[in-house]
């Protein structure tokens, strides 16, 4: 009453015959790189400084990888954090620099950031990734990094502040 029988389009369609898609689909290894870098290193980095810190390095990071990709002569159209995420990584490695005396193992720091700073750039030469994005992102992060994330040092002595002999 009411219900109408099954069109026989319907039952002819390729829709019905093709199986249903997997329910988990692994990442491109591109994408791999987007969930390992906040999860691991913008964690630590967070611990050492504050939020507001690595959110306004994160979200000018983001805009130079944007600004990067903008002014690239390729036209093409990209989407994604890999800029912001490379900046995170790019303001690591200024950190690391700005804070030399600091680290205990400097080779082991140096060597693992590098290492991961060149695979993500190497994932760059996938076809249809905007690599211009990855190259601008890491260049305002290192920048950027340089400004944000020094850490007061013994010694140190802020501009403005009046010691006493």
């Amino acid at each position: 009453m009411g219900k109408r029988p099954p069109s026989p389009d319907i039952e002819k369609s390729s829709y019905v015959k093709h199986p249903p898609p997997p329910p988990f689909t692994p990442p491109p290894p591109e994408q791999w790189c987007s969930w390992v870098v906040p999860l691991i290193f913008a964690a630590n980095i967070t611990m050492l400084f504050t939020l507001l810190r690595i959110g306004v390095l994160y979200v000018l990071s983001g805009f130079g990888g944007s600004l990067m990709s903008a002014l690239s002569p390729k036209p093409n159209i990209s989407v994604g954090a890999s800029g912001a995420l490379l900046g995170l990584l790019g303001s690591m490695l200024s950190e690391l620099f700005l804070n030399w005396t600091i680290y205990a193992n400097k080779c082991k720091s140096v060597s693992t950031l590098l290492l991961i700073i060149t695979l993500n750039l190497a994932f760059g030469l996938i076809p249809h990734v905007d690599n211009s994005a990855h190259i601008g992102g890491f260049l305002s992060g290192f920048l950027l990094g340089f400004i944000l994330l020094m850490r007061p040092q013994y010694g140190y002595v802020p501009v403005g502040l009046d010691i006493a002999v």
